[in-house]
């Protein structure tokens, strides 16, 4: 997980977008932190993530990445601890699910899903 700027912390900011590989194992925690914070989690086909990772040749704390049976398992790690996540907070956890192989992100940023995302981090004042 990435540091938060000050401004961020203060509430300045309505959305934090952070996409690092082990954001996950940090789910708990940033629900403790944040009791208003909502997560969307955006879970891609099996094959297209773990090859895009194993060909990412990532330098350091990503070890999992440089064998394809540990990225496997990673990947279903991930599934198992964000599904067990959703079952104890489902308002506050947006499963998100994109099965087609490939996609980009402007597919994304410019689709129907884009539009369930934000909907669903909408922030009242």
């Amino acid at each position: 997980m990435r540091w938060l700027s000050l401004n961020e912390v203060k509430g300045e900011n309505d959305r934090i977008v952070d996409k690092h590989l082990l954001d996950f194992v940090f789910v708990g925690l940033i629900f403790l932190m944040f009791p208003h914070a909502r997560i969307v989690h955006t879970i891609r086909n099996l094959l297209d993530t773990c090859l895009s990772c194993f060909l990412q040749n990532f330098t350091k704390g990503q070890d999992y990445s440089f064998d394809l049976r540990a990225l496997g398992q990673f990947y279903n790690d991930n599934r198992r601890l964000m599904s067990y996540s959703k079952s104890l907070s489902p308002s506050r956890l947006l499963l998100t699910v994109i099965r087609r192989v490939g996609v980009r992100f402007s597919d994304i940023l410019f689709g129907s899903v884009f539009e369930v995302m934000l909907g669903f981090t909408a922030v009242s004042r």
